[in-house]
């Protein structure tokens, strides 16, 4: 019984941090996903000798970059060792560029990006080239944010 109730009281705290940083993660979330918009679409324009708007959304958002950094400030906050966080930020994003991927060829019959042209990649979706940019994203990210937050 005590035990149930201590778990109910460290939900209630949980839900306290959640809202208490609410504003926070949807600033990242905004910002992040700007970010990676900008970045894919330069990137992509760069590549391919034209301009070439990225994403699925109207307008300049890819989602997918602020889940990324919500997952690292969430998860990898307290860590402060970059190695650690590079490791485990790359790991982290690969997993969700994996299976945002996999979801959205399912839903739309699409593949929105293609890293089969690189080698080691996995169906085309994720590639250690892209995780190794995740991660340094994640210790950037992690120097730009108060390690305390999480």
């Amino acid at each position: 019984m005590t035990e149930t109730l201590s778990t109910l009281f460290e939900l209630d705290k949980n839900i306290e941090l959640f809202v208490q940083h609410l504003p926070q993660m949807v600033i990242i979330f905004a910002l992040i996903s700007l970010g990676g918009w900008v970045y894919e679409t330069i990137y992509c324009s760069v590549v391919e000798g034209e301009f070439t708007k990225r994403g699925f959304l109207f307008g300049p958002s890819c989602p997918i970059y602020g889940i990324g950094a919500l997952a690292v400030w969430l998860v990898l906050g307290q860590i402060s060792n970059p190695f650690i966080v590079f490791l485990i930020g790359g790991s982290l994003a690969t997993v969700i560029e994996y299976s945002t991927g996999l979801f959205l060829e399912r839903r739309f019959k699409k593949k929105w990006w293609d890293y089969s042209m690189f080698k080691f990649n996995l169906h085309g979706r994720v590639c250690p080239q892209a995780s190794a940019v995740f991660g340094a994203f994640s210790v950037v990210f992690g120097l730009c944010t108060d390690s305390n937050n999480a």
